[in-house]
This record gives structure tokens, sequence and C-alpha cells, in this order.
């Protein structure tokens, strides 16, 4: 199951979905549309990760360290990463600052810190560039729209 939200576009396996992954969902959810709507992705996703996990099993919050790194594709303008059962993809031609610091924290609550070159590294700056940080590399891109 897919869903959009701004320029960030979600997908969760949920036949495999755990509740960290869902809550994370939720999480972007709340903090860029104010809510987290019934029937969305968080939502299901949701329901789907505790028939997967069991009712009464605790969600374990430790970082899953099962991330990939984040892929970016400048011709595309697009930038990925796989955590477990959720893909997040980000259009770096209309991001916004939010979107990134919503990602960010989602990186945070999935493995457990806010990596550099992570997907949350993309983010707008004021002068209406993006700024890429790639991951592994001092490498450093300024893209002006």
């Amino acid at each position: 199951m897919a869903e959009d939200i701004g320029s960030i576009h979600v997908e969760a396996d949920l036949n495999d979905i755990r509740r960290k992954e869902a809550a994370a969902i939720e999480s972007i959810e709340g903090k860029l549309l104010g809510y987290c709507p019934k029937g969305g992705l968080g939502a299901v996703a949701m329901t789907a990760a505790a028939r997967n996990e069991g009712v009464d099993a605790p969600m374990d919050r430790r970082g899953s360290g099962n991330a990939t790194t984040c892929e970016v594709d400048l011709e595309e303008g697009l930038a990925r990463r796989d955590f477990g059962n959720v893909r997040i993809e980000v259009d770096l031609n209309q991001v916004r600052q939010e979107e990134a610091l919503a990602l960010q924290a989602v990186e945070s609550r999935l493995i457990g810190d806010v990596p550099p070159g992570g997907i949350g590294s993309v983010s707008t700056i004021d002068c209406g560039c993006v700024f890429i940080c790639f991951p592994m590399s001092d490498h450093i891109e300024l893209m002006v729209r």
C-alpha cells in the first residue's frame, strides 16, 4: 500500500510491517497533515502491524539498523531509502523544509539516529535551493530551482 504526503511518497509492505514502522508512518502524517487520517496508510499499517506482531506484544523501540543507505538520483530529482518494510521517496524538486524535518524524525525513530547523508538530510533552505548530503562522503551538491 502507498500514500503521497506532500512531496513524500511512502510505501509499506503490510504483510510484514512492524508497529515501529507503522508508528513512523503515522508520525509523518501527524507532522505534515496535522492529524492521522482514518483509513490512511498509518492507520492501516498500524492495524496490519498489530496483526503481524500480536496485539499484546510490546513495541520494540530500539533502532532497527536494517535501513539501506539513501539513494539520490539527481537526474530524476528523487531520493529514496528503505527502512525494512517501509520505503520512502522524496521529490527533491518539491520538498519543503517541514517535510525534511519530518523525515529526520522518522529516521531517528526507525534506526535510532539521524545519520549524515540520510534521506532527512535532503532539506530546503531559505534561498530556494536544495541541499543534499551524500552518504559516506564529503560531497555536497547544491541544486538551484
